[in-house]
């Protein structure tokens, strides 16, 4: 009965300091994610201008930063 008592505790014990433990990892802040976006498309293209750079830009936002977006257009 003291062995059962005592492994019951342990388990108890066990558990609570998981379920304590949980929110201090949950509130770390996540590793950034860089995207790298080459296109064929000048930067002063209407296509990179107007749908490229708005996309990249808005990925950035909705993720709140934590995707960074690279674009690689031609040289002019």
């Amino acid at each position: 009965m003291k062995k059962a008592l005592l492994s019951l505790v342990c388990i108890t014990l066990a558990i609570g300091i998981v379920i304590v433990s949980l929110p201090a990892t949950a509130q770390t802040p996540a590793k950034q994610i860089k995207l790298k976006f080459a296109t064929h498309l000048p930067s002063m293209h209407h296509g990179y201008r107007n749908l490229i750079a708005p996309w990249a830009a808005e990925v950035e936002k909705r993720t709140e930063g934590r995707v960074k977006v690279t674009v690689y257009p031609i040289s002019n």
